[in-house]
């Protein structure tokens, strides 16, 4: 997990595949503890579609990365009092550690997916 350890910064696109649509830009902020975990406090993600911005505040989850360089977990995302599940479907972080491609999807609507691209600072 020492290799996730850090601050991470994602940007990239998300929408409803099943209506066709990839209208929202995201722009994450992710902090990750030495055991992979996401704290409670420092971790958002801004989110602009036709309505405008919204923010999600990520009050929990957690990451890791095999030998292989495979990232897996899923990210708690709340906004105005609800709260859903963010699963990582596939993502490959890059061989220097520092860098990490992502498509995921939200369990509650599996129809709903982001792809991101993820640097560490």
């Amino acid at each position: 997990m020492t290799n996730l350890r850090g601050t991470w910064y994602a940007v990239g696109v998300s929408g409803d595949t099943q209506a066709g649509q990839m209208d929202e830009t995201v722009r994450c902020k992710i902090v990750v503890s030495s055991t992979g975990a996401i704290p409670a406090t420092g971790s958002s993600c801004y989110v602009r579609d036709y309505t405008g911005l919204s923010t999600k505040s990520i009050p929990s989850g957690s990451l890791s990365v095999s030998s292989a360089c495979a990232v897996t977990g899923s990210l708690r995302m709340c906004q105005s009092g609800t709260c859903d599940t963010f699963r990582v479907q596939h993502a490959q972080m890059a061989k220097d550690y520092f860098t990490f491609t992502l498509v995921g999807y939200y369990l509650s609507d599996p129809d709903v997916v982001a792809f991101l691209d993820v640097v560490k600072q």
